[in-house]
């Protein structure tokens, strides 16, 4: 028998997005912004939650590399209609009205995101080409816990709704560790799955890709791993040079994959614990 969160994700094709429903079903957050998709608004009326539609639709942008879009651009024809879903039908209002007004910081409080990840979105967002905060927070990183890692999203897999101020925030932990409860208990297979998929050696890199390596070897600043331990989402020359199944740390944002020297500001790589 399929679980209740299962069964959402049918209608949403996404298991970020049926998440995002089932939080607020339970009670675990207050309201939730998501991409509309067909069927939707009929699934969360039948749930008993409400909803409001934006004004406005969003020409996605798709990040080939990473088979996931982090931009938009507003369109009031073409594009994707954003649902704001809540408990209560002033609630989803007061979020539309929100975006409305480009309130991010009461948006964000709407949504349930901590005060210090609503000043980090806002301090960075308008510095951004894109959406993605991802190479941000992770500037600000000294820890990595694997409940917060956001850098997974373009393999569905993620346990919070936005972007943490750093790898290590404790308030977004809290939140983290939370939703794992709420899904816990409706689908265990389903947490193992997305835990597994969080934790690991992640490299990330805006326009290149996002590489995911499930087991390794790692001391003296050399990690080693099989090919077969690589989860590409793109295949290219980068994934090539991953498959020689050795990198070099040389630095807090250097290190050596094949070979060849990895030093780029909108690369990172990290160890989710």
């Amino acid at each position: 028998m399929k679980s209740e969160i299962a069964s959402i994700a049918d209608v949403t094709c996404s298991v970020i997005k049926a998440l995002d429903i089932f939080y607020v079903l339970k009670g675990a957050k207050e309201a939730a912004r998501v991409f509309a998709s067909p069927g939707m608004q009929e699934l969360v009326k039948s749930n008993g939650l409400f909803y409001e539609t934006s004004d406005f639709k969003v020409m996605l942008r798709n990040d080939a590399s990473r088979c996931f879009s982090d931009s938009g651009v507003r369109n009031m024809e073409k594009g994707e209609s954003v649902l704001y879903i809540a408990r209560s039908g002033e609630k989803a209002l007061e979020a539309k009205e929100a975006e409305d007004r480009n309130d991010n910081n009461k948006l964000g409080e709407i949504l349930g995101y901590p005060e210090c990840c609503r000043s980090f979105f806002s301090e960075n967002i308008e510095k951004s080409k894109s959406s993605d905060l991802t190479v941000q927070s992770w500037k600000n990183s000294s820890s990595f816990y694997a409940g917060i890692n956001t850098s997974m999203r373009c393999f569905d897999a993620c346990l919070i709704s936005h972007f943490p101020c750093s790898f290590g925030c404790e308030d977004s932990r809290l939140i983290a560790d939370r939703n794992k409860k709420v899904i816990g208990a409706s689908d265990a297979t389903l947490l193992n799955s997305i835990e597994a998929a969080l934790k690991g050696i992640v490299i990330y890199s805006e326009g290149i890709g996002v590489y995911k390596i499930r087991k390794y070897v790692a001391g003296n600043g050399i990690i080693e791993y099989t090919p077969e331990d690589i989860e590409p989402s793109c295949i290219n020359d980068f994934y090539s040079l991953l498959k020689k199944g050795r990198i070099v740390i040389l630095g807090r944002n250097r290190f050596l994959i094949g070979g060849v020297e990895v030093n780029d500001a909108h690369t990172f790589m990290a160890e989710f614990l």
